[in-house]
């Protein structure tokens, strides 16, 4: 099972690269974060300006992650046999200024 965790970090660490790759050229330019975050939703931490152009973040949530011969089908009693397979959330969160109400950086828009 080390071999199959390895490589799905491995696999989840390039992922993040290219969301963060993506994010700052093809985006609305550089995030004040970007990387994996803990829990089932993302919070809202760096939704705000943080330095200079950089706005927003781009999170991957590891929503879950099991094993699989075929996915997205789960293998029970694989008895660490099958390769891992995980389900991914992959996103970017950015604040906006609403007309006639000040901008707030803390991410929550009222």
């Amino acid at each position: 099972m080390t071999l199959y965790a390895t490589r799905l970090a491995s696999m989840i660490g390039q992922l993040t690269d290219c969301l963060c790759d993506l994010l700052a050229s093809e985006g609305a330019g550089p995030t004040c974060f970007c990387g994996v975050v803990p829990g089932a939703t993302p919070a809202w931490d760096y939704c705000g300006e943080c330095s200079g152009d950089n706005c927003g973040m781009g999170f991957i949530v590891v929503q879950t992650v099991f094993p699989s011969n075929a996915f997205p089908g789960a293998v029970e009693f694989a008895k660490c046999a099958a390769p891992l397979a995980a389900s991914l959330q992959v996103g970017a969160l950015r604040a906006r200024a609403v007309l006639g109400k000040p901008f707030q950086t803390n991410g929550r828009i009222t």
